[in-house]
């Protein structure tokens, strides 16, 4: 897909999304909003927890290649995973794997790709099928 057949169907998505009145926009088009505050939807196609480091972190996905260029990653670090643990979530990573999320944020950019940090499970809702559509 060329670069303005992808820029053109980004845009019709955005405008539809609007126009339904959403409050939340495609993990797709996160990274044009970076800097900002936002909802973001996604399915969580591939996620991991990094807990044998000093510091683990957790990963969530949108993409199955998390290197993959249209991958927005939700990030999770050591302080937020006792808070998730303390809310009976483990494991962020087998807890919401293959899931719809809405994440609620700043969008940052790291090494030029989307991402959201998230401090406290409450940032993070799990979505049905039919409400993410």
């Amino acid at each position: 897909m060329s670069r303005l057949n992808a820029f053109f169907m980004l845009a019709v998505l955005s405008i539809a999304s609007s126009a339904r009145g959403d409050d939340f926009i495609p993990a797709e088009l996160a990274a044009a909003r970076a800097g900002e505050k936002a909802t973001i939807e996604m399915r969580v196609e591939s996620s991991r927890l990094l807990a044998d480091r000093a510091e683990p972190v957790c990963f969530l996905n949108s993409q199955k290649n998390y290197r993959d260029s249209r991958n927005f990653t939700v990030v999770i670090f050591s302080k937020a995973l006792k808070k998730f643990a303390e809310h009976g979530i483990e494991n962020p990573a087998e807890y919401y794997a293959e899931k719809n999320l809405r994440v609620t944020g700043e969008i940052g950019l790291r090494q030029g790709n989307p991402q959201m940090i998230v401090e406290y499970p409450g940032q993070i809702e799990v979505v049905k099928v039919d409400e993410a559509e």
